[in-house]
C-alpha cells in the first residue's frame, strides 16, 4: 500500500519538474519508471488506483495556484486527468497480461500517443502533451514537423518503456528469490534500440535546422500587463478603466517612433465591443496610420444578431479594419459569453496571410495546421494569461507555441497581455521573450513560411497510427482471451462429464 501511493507521488514529481517552467528535461526520460514499477503484475483495480493518484498528483501541482481547491472547476479537471491516468494503467496493465513479451517495450509509447491525441477532440478536449518537456531540445522536436508533438510525445515514452523493462530484468538476475536467472536477448536490445532511435532522430533534426533565417519584418508585440482586477471595474464602469487602454496607447506609441511593419496587442486588449465604441476605434486607426504600420489586435465584437465573439481584427497602416478572425474554439464553460467563430479565417495583408489562432486554440496542433491549410503564411497567436498568475499553467501554455512553429516550419509571434510574449522562429527558436507580469515592447524580426511540412499537409497520420496499433492489439488480445477462457469452461465441463 506504501508503494501505492510513493510511486506514483515520485513519478508526478517528476513530471512537474521536467515540465516548464522548471525545464529538467532529462528527468523526462525516467519519468515512468515508478509509474510501471507500481502497476507491474498489479491487479486492474491496483492499476486503476495508481493511475487515480498520480492523475490527482499530477493535477494538484499543475493547477496549484490557479483554481482554487475548493473551487467547484477544480474537481472536474482533477477527474479528468485522474480518469486519463486510470485509463493508461488498465490497458498497460491489460495488454501486459495478452500480448507477447517482445512487444511489451511498445505498449506504453502507444497507448500514451493515442490518449494524447483523444485528449484533442471533442467540446470538453482538454490537450496535454509529454513533449512539452522537450521544447528546448530543438534538434529532437523536428520530428514535430512529421509526427507533430505526438512523435516525441511516443519517443519519451518509448525510452521510459525501455529502461524499465531492461531494469526489471537486471533486478530480477540479481535478486536472490528469482526463480532463473536467465534474461532475454531481445530485453537489452529493445532498449538500445529505443534510446538509438532517439539518437538518430537528434542526429536528423541537427541536419534539418538551417544556421538562420532571413527575416525581413519588424514586429513589435505590446505587453501591458494589465491586472485582472483592472478590467473588471471596466466591465462595472469604463471610465475608471481608462489608465489600462492609455497603457497601451503609450507603449505604442514608443513602439511606432521605431518604424514596426507591425505592432500587435494581445487578446481582450480592447474590452468590449470595440466596432461600436467610436472614439476608441477612431484614435486606434489614426495611429496605424499615424505609425504606416499594420495593426493586429484582440478585441471583442457584436454582430447584427446580437451574437457576441471573442476577435482578432486586422488593421491597414491606411487606417482600414481589412480583416476580422472570430475565435472558433472557446474554453468550456469559462467563455459562455461568447458564440464560436463560424470558420478558420486568414487574413490577406500587404505582408502576406495571417492566421491568429487566439488563447485556448494555440494548444491545439491541428488548429494552427488549419490556418496553415488555408494559406497562413506566419501565426500570430493573441492571448491573455492573466488568470495563470504566475503558475506552471502560463509556461506549459506559452511553450505550446515552439511546436506550432516546428510543425508548420513557421514564424509564430505570440501577444499575451501579461507575458510570456515571445517571437519563434520555424525551427523552435525563441528569439525575443518577455518576463511574466512585465509592461513592455517586445521587439523583433520575422519572416514569410517558405517551405510546407509533412505534418502541414498530411496532418496527424502518425496519432492515427498508434490509434490503430493500440487499438489493433486491444482487439486481438480480447478476442484471444475469450478463445481461451471458452476453451477452459470446455474443458472442464468435459472433466466434470
Amino acid at each position: 500500500m506504501i508503494l501505492t501511493l510513493t510511486l506514483p507521488l515520485i513519478s508526478a514529481l517528476l513530471l512537474i519538474e521536467a515540465l516548464p517552467p522548471n525545464n529538467l528535461e532529462y528527468l523526462a526520460w525516467i519519468i515512468y519508471l515508478p509509474y510501471f514499477a507500481a502497476i507491474y503484475r498489479k491487479s486492474f483495480k491496483r492499476s486503476a488506483a495508481v493511475g487515480i493518484i498520480n492523475g490527482i498528483l499530477v493535477g494538484a501541482g499543475l493547477f496549484y495556484g490557479v483554481i482554487p481547491y475548493y473551487s467547484l472547476l477544480f474537481l472536474p479537471i482533477i477527474i479528468y486527468i485522474s480518469l486519463n491516468m486510470a485509463v493508461f494503467s488498465l490497458g498497460v496493465s491489460y495488454l501486459h497480461r495478452h500480448v507477447n513479451e517482445c512487444f511489451h517495450i511498445l505498449i506504453p509509447p502507444l497507448l500514451w500517443t493515442s490518449l494524447e491525441y483523444l485528449r484533442t477532440i471533442g467540446p470538453i478536449s482538454f490537450p496535454a502533451s509529454l513533449a512539452l518537456s522537450q521544447y528546448q531540445n530543438l534538434t529532437l522536436i523536428q520530428i514535430a514537423g512529421i509526427t507533430g508533438p505526438y512523435g516525441v510525445s511516443f519517443l519519451v515514452m518509448l525510452v521510459n518503456a525501455g529502461l524499465f523493462k531492461a531494469a526489471l530484468h537486471l533486478w530480477s538476475y540479481f535478486s536472490k528469490t528469482a526463480a532463473h536467472k536467465r534474461i532475454p536477448k531481445h530485453t537489452f536490445l529493445q532498449t538500445a534500440a529505443s534510446i538509438g532511435l532517439v539518437l538518430i532522430i537528434i542526429g536528423w533534426g541537427k541536419q534539418k535546422i538551417s544556421p538562420g533565417e532571413e527575416s525581413f519584418l519588424d514586429v513589435a508585440i505590446i505587453q501591458g500587463s494589465i491586472p485582472t482586477w483592472c478590467y473588471r471595474i471596466e466591465n462595472w464602469e469604463e471610465s475608471y478603466a481608462r489608465p489600462a487602454i492609455e497603457k497601451y496607447f503609450q507603449l505604442t506609441d514608443q513602439a511606432i517612433k521605431k518604424s514596426p511593419d507591425i505592432v500587435v496587442w494581445p487578446e481582450s486588449s480592447i474590452r468590449g465591443w470595440l466596432l461600436k465604441r467610436h472614439r476608441l476605434k477612431d484614435r486606434i486607426l489614426k495611429l496605424a496610420r499615424e505609425g504606416n504600420c499594420l495593426f493586429v489586435l484582440g478585441t471583442q465584437t457584436r454582430d447584427k444578431s446580437k451574437k457576441e465573439y471573442n476577435s482578432c481584427l486586422i488593421i491597414s497602416p491606411q487606417g482600414k479594419i481589412v480583416g476580422q478572425y472570430d475565435k472558433t474554439m472557446l474554453i468550456p464553460w469559462a467563455e459562455r459569453e461568447f458564440a464560436p467563430g463560424k470558420k478558420d479565417t486568414v487574413i490577406e495583408t500587404r505582408y502576406g496571410c495571417l492566421g491568429t489562432p487566439i488563447c485556448f486554440e494555440s494548444i491545439y496542433p491541428s488548429k494552427s495546421r488549419q490556418l496553415i491549410r488555408e494559406g497562413a503564411d506566419m501565426l500570430f497567436v493573441l492571448t491573455n494569461d492573466a488568470n495563470f498568475k504566475k503558475t506552471n499553467l502560463a509556461y506549459l501554455h506559452a511553450m505550446s507555441a515552439v511546436f506550432r512553429a516546428v510543425e508548420n516550419r513557421s514564424y509564430v509571434v505570440r501577444a499575451a497581455q501579461t507575458g510570456i510574449s515571445m517571437i519563434i522562429d520555424p525551427y523552435g527558436r525563441i528569439l525575443k521573450e518577455s518576463d511574466l507580469y512585465r509592461p513592455i515592447v517586445l521587439e523583433g524580426k520575422a519572416g514569410l513560411r517558405k517551405e510546407t511540412t509533412f505534418y502541414s499537409e498530411y496532418g496527424d497520420l502518425f496519432a492515427y497510427f498508434c490509434l490503430f496499433a493500440a487499438g489493433s492489439m486491444l482487439f486481438i488480445s480480447f478476442r484471444s482471451s475469450r478463445v481461451i477462457a471458452s476453451k477452459i469452461r470446455s474443458f472442464r465441463s468435459t472433466e466434470n462429464r
